[in-house]
């Protein structure tokens, strides 16, 4: 057998299509029997089917023609023109430049590295049935069409498509790719063929983009990435799941960027796109994806489309992640950006599909038409709703719960929640209702939670968190949930009736009002209201010393708008009442005092019972003590009951403006940092075995000596007994300080000073024993800060060292005084004291105060007599001799001095109490 010479057939079909069989015929020159029926048979065959069959020739430009036109014959190796079936190869033959004029339809065109010449295509059909390689050279595509139906290749040379339109044709026969990194001007996707396209975008860049479906309905599988500049457009429709899909469309450039299509949902699943355009981005019609979705940067502007997503484990990420409508398609699992916003202008569907939201991602809902939640429930971070335009209706028509926040900023809005509405709450995060805008409102019932932190078991003060209709029944569900919710409650038709735990006089009820009238605490039942702004005594715990936290699950409608709480006055405890937060939202206590109403009627200070200390918490212009964390604070929580003095009555009023976003913390005693000029401040502390207390001191520029409704906190000694002890209880370990006119602080406020001031100071204690006073936290407090006993007359300095003592559970006078001083720089503070000398000896008894000296040698002694600020009380005494004996002249009684006596050895200080 002998080898004939290789050929090229060219198989074309009736299909709109056409593809290459290269084969390699090996016949012997004496054909055999066998060998020319089986060719005979191959050929008809071919027939049957209606292949063609044609040569495929190479030819190249050889630039030997008068003109640059690519319909010069003379232009080519062997003076022919390309037709359909040849290859065109541009290589360093000529270098001559090619003008593309009339219709062209070749095979391949491969441009070689080695041609350095310029290809330009004018206006009319350029039809490459086979793949372009650009090699070398510059291939110049600005006018017309030219249409690709195989690969297209840039691996070297110049592409220039700055006009016109590149179609490549992608038939199932085997995947297109493009090679490279070409920029196109328009580039067109159409499917010839059927079943599945595989297409390669490269590294693309393009200004408009068309991905065409609508001749042949295939299923399409992209891969490479392509970045999109000006416009996609998503033509026809295809349902089927393609087989694989890695593609990454980029829509990027200054913007705007338009995404237009017909597709439907299931529609040419593309697989990831990444927004990152400076300028707007507008979605016409909808978009398809098995993959990710990623909002780099750009803005939407918003329109009717909707993105459906169908991906199993996709992501949406990015901070400009948005959308008008977003479909979770049913099986999808989606997970969103956390710390991030996800904006929406139409609705939200889950329908079958789960949305994986962080517990810090925020859902944006700023449509100008009526919006809808829709499908699968799911918890979220917060949901922000935008002000665009009045009158919209946002409806919860899935189970939504939040664990940070709801904000309605749309004025005369409407939140329809159904009952598909939960606002969620936990050790570590209480969700809150923002204030609402002008003409806003929530309908439908709400599911409010409200954790009660653990610790030890003991009193609260608690209101409903911003539901009407409750009563006491609605907390009293320990017994029925099994421990999930509710308080374990002792009252009258209550799961634990009184009786259990004690009987008459000696029954121990764990819920209780506030009668300020009558100073006193009323019996609640399980039928009495929960009325939002009002507060509650009640007795939180599951156990007999220490509590778990605790949950309170309640529904109905939110409690929102103007509050109004009418106060009375004249009780034995001066007009001190008893309200809570109304909102289930934090509010702030400076924001409720900048009311009018409230400035006129209510004393700047609030007071709350903390059971873990068995004393109450107080909080006065930016000051409180505990101090925060440990303390009442300027931020009050939703749902926390609070003391105030409205010495006149009147009302208090809260105000949707008074709510804040300062802290969602679960504990009912919210803190946040207060940004009030709090003056300079320091905190006592009482210590016992079992329990301790606390009062403030502050020099403020604005207090008086006087009582200061707002710079001053009076002190509450009593709360609801316990069992064995029916009604008011006042056994606590308490401190505070007492001014001239019989008033008890809690929180102490006076001017600056000039002197020095001894403040009366009420020690009473739970037990008798041994107690423990120090001074502590002092903010801009440079005085000094002393403490007398006046059990023995002795003097302590509180700033060395705390002062522990034994003291009688019967005491109810002051025993103590506080002593302040101006400088502490010349103060007793300032003076080292030696607290041993061999020689000097500094003492008093019934007649004064004197100096003793025993020196082994003549010496010569300085003494001198200070007040507590420094200040001489007489002039300097001298002595000289070996033993002297010196009674100071000072006429002052119930005073401390510090005497200071000086040799050239050694200097010897002492601070007394004169009798």
């Amino acid at each position: 057998m002998q080898k004939i010479e290789k050929s090229t057939v060219f198989i074309t079909s009736s299909k709109k299509s056409s593809f290459y069989i290269e084969t390699f015929l090996y016949i012997s020159r004496r054909i055999t029997v066998i060998d020319f029926i089986m060719k005979k048979i191959f050929i008809l065959a071919c027939i049957l089917l209606g292949i063609q069959f044609q040569s495929v020739s190479q030819i190249t430009w050889d630039g030997g023609g008068s003109t640059n036109n690519w319909s010069e014959a003379a232009n080519w190796s062997g003076n022919t023109l390309p037709i359909t079936s040849d290859n065109v190869i541009f290589d360093n033959t000529s270098t001559k430049n090619c003008i593309m004029n009339g219709v062209i339809s070749v095979n391949d065109i491969t441009i070689a590295n080695n041609y350095s010449g310029i290809i330009s295509s004018s206006s009319g059909s350029r039809l490459i049935r086979g793949s372009l390689t650009i090699g070398g050279g510059t291939f110049s595509c600005t006018t017309g069409n030219l249409t690709i139906r195989k690969n297209f290749t840039l691996s070297g040379g110049t592409f220039l498509n700055n006009g016109g339109t590149v179609i490549l044709e992608v038939d199932n026969s085997l995947a297109t790719v493009i090679t490279g990194a070409p920029t196109f001007n328009i580039l067109r996707l159409e499917d010839v063929g059927s079943g599945e396209l595989f297409f390669n975008f490269g590294t693309s860049t393009v200004s408009t983009l068309y991905l065409d479906n609508s001749s042949d309905g295939a299923t399409w599988s992209f891969s490479g990435n392509i970045a999109v500049q000006n416009e996609l457009n998503i033509l026809g429709a295809s349902s089927a799941i393609p087989t694989t899909n890695t593609s990454i469309i980029t829509l990027n450039g200054a913007g705007p960027i338009t995404v237009n299509g017909a597709a439907l949902a299931g529609d040419m699943l593309l697989n990831d796109i990444v927004i990152n355009t400076s300028g707007d981005v507008i979605f016409v019609d909808n978009i398809n994806l098995s993959g990710n979705w990623t909002g780099t940067q750009g803005t939407l502007t918003a329109g009717t489309s909707t993105v459906n997503m169908y991906g199993t484990s996709a992501t949406i990420s990015g901070t400009a992640a948005a959308f008008d409508n977003l479909t979770l398609q049913s099986g999808a699992l989606v997970t969103f950006p956390a710390s991030e916003q996800v904006s929406l202008t139409g609705s939200f569907d889950c329908t079958g599909a789960t949305a994986n939201f962080p517990t810090t991602t925020t859902l944006g809902l700023n449509g100008t038409t009526a919006q809808n939640i829709i499908g699968n429930g799911f918890t979220i971070g917060g949901i922000h709703t935008y002000s665009n335009s009045g009158g919209r209706t946002i409806t919860f028509s899935a189970p939504v719960t939040i664990l940070d926040f709801l904000d309605v900023d749309g004025t005369s809005m409407t939140i329809a929640t159904g009952t598909n509405l939960t606002l969620n709450s936990s050790n570590a995060l209480t969700a809150r209702l923002g204030p609402l805008g002008s003409g806003s409102s929530i309908t439908g019932n709400v599911t409010v939670e409200t954790m009660v932190p653990g610790g030890t078991t003991g009193w609260a003060l608690l209101g409903p968190r911003g539901l009407d209709g409750q009563t006491i029944a609605g907390w009293d569900t320990y017994v029925s949930s099994g421990g999930t919710t509710g308080l374990p409650m002792t009252c009258t038709l209550c799961a634990n009736h009184p009786s259990v735990i004690g009987t008459g006089t000696a029954a121990f009820v764990s819920v209780q009002g506030w009668n300020e009238p009558g100073g006193s605490y009323t019996e609640l039942i399980a039928t009495d209201p929960l009325t939002p702004g009002v507060g509650i005594w009640a007795y939180v715990g599951d156990g007999f010393l220490t509590t778990n936290p605790l949950k309170l699950i309640n529904t109905g409608t939110l409690k929102t708008g103007l509050v109004s709480i009418p106060l009375t006055a004249g009780g034995p405890q001066s007009g001190f009442n008893l309200v809570a937060n109304p909102y289930p939202s934090p509010i702030s206590w400076n924001l409720v005092m900048s009311n009018v109403n409230n400035i006129f009627n209510v004393n700047d200070a609030i007071y709350a019972f903390d059971a873990n200390s068995g004393a109450y918490t107080q909080f006065v212009a930016g000051f409180g003590t505990p101090g925060a964390p440990s303390g009442i604070d300027d931020v009050i929580a939703g749902g926390q009951g609070f003391y105030i003095e409205a010495p006149g009555g009147g009302s208090i009023e809260f105000e949707e403006s008074h709510k804040v976003t300062s802290n969602t913390s679960s504990n009912p005693l919210i803190r946040g940092a207060s940004t009030a000029s709090i003056g300079q401040t320091f905190r006592l502390k009482i210590v016992g075995i079992n329990d301790h207390d606390e009062a403030g001191f502050r020099i403020h520029g604005n207090a008086t000596a006087d009582f200061d409704k707002k710079y001053d906190a009076k002190k509450i000694f009593q709360s609801p007994g316990y069992v064995g002890y029916p009604g008011a209880y006042s056994k606590y370990t308490t401190i505070s300080s007492k001014d001239d006119n019989g008033f008890d602080y809690s929180i102490q406020s006076l001017p600056p000073l000039t002197n020095a001031l001894n403040i009366p100071l009420l020690a009473r204690v739970s037990t008798t024993g041994s107690y423990t006073i120090s001074a502590f936290d002092f903010q801009d407090f440079a005085m000094c800060v002393g403490l007398i006993d006046k059990l023995d007359n002795s003097y302590h300095d509180l700033r060395l060292s705390p002062y522990v003592f034994t003291i009688s559970d019967t005491t109810s006078t002051p025993r103590f005084e506080l002593v302040l001083c101006k400088d502490e720089s010349l103060n007793a503070v300032g003076i080292s004291e030696a607290t041993e000398s061999n020689s000097i000896f500094i003492t008093q008894d019934a007649l004064g105060a004197y100096v003793k000296t025993v020196f082994e040698k003549n010496t010569k002694a300085t003494i001198s007599v200070f007040n507590i600020i420094g200040q001489k009380l007489m002039k300097d005494v001298t002595v000289e001799g070996m033993v002297t004996n010196t009674a100071l002249p000072i006429e002052l009684h119930n005073q401390v001095v510090i005497i200071k006596v000086t040799t050239d050895k050694e200097t010897v200080t002492k601070k007394i109490v004169l009798h």
